[in-house]
């Protein structure tokens, strides 16, 4: 019995280590990535790319909407106006108005 329980364990133990033997083979190739991969995986999940997309897409549409024309607006002042010369005599009166 001890020596089928001794068996067992060796079976156990040569497993474990081709497995370990297999990882670290595997972890030893080496992986050759495209550059193109490497640059669009950076940019698919880099918040701070991301941030900055996001806020130039606000500063444009404020630039758009800086650039729209404003409503038109039209502005009437009406009033009265006298006039004196030097002396303090009255010139004239009448009524004034102004468009700006």
């Amino acid at each position: 019995m001890n020596f089928s329980f001794s068996f067992h364990l060796s079976l156990r133990s040569s497993a474990a280590i081709a497995l370990i033997a297999s990882l670290v083979a595997r972890a030893q190739e080496s992986v050759t990535v495209p550059l193109d991969q490497i640059v669009a995986e950076i940019n698919a999940n880099n918040p701070e790319a991301k941030f900055y997309e996001v806020e130039i897409a606000i500063a444009k549409a404020g630039a758009r909407s800086a650039v729209a024309l404003n409503d038109p607006a039209v502005s009437l002042d009406l009033g009265h106006k006298r006039v004196r010369d030097r002396t303090g005599a009255l010139a004239g009166s009448g009524a004034a108005w102004s468009v700006p």
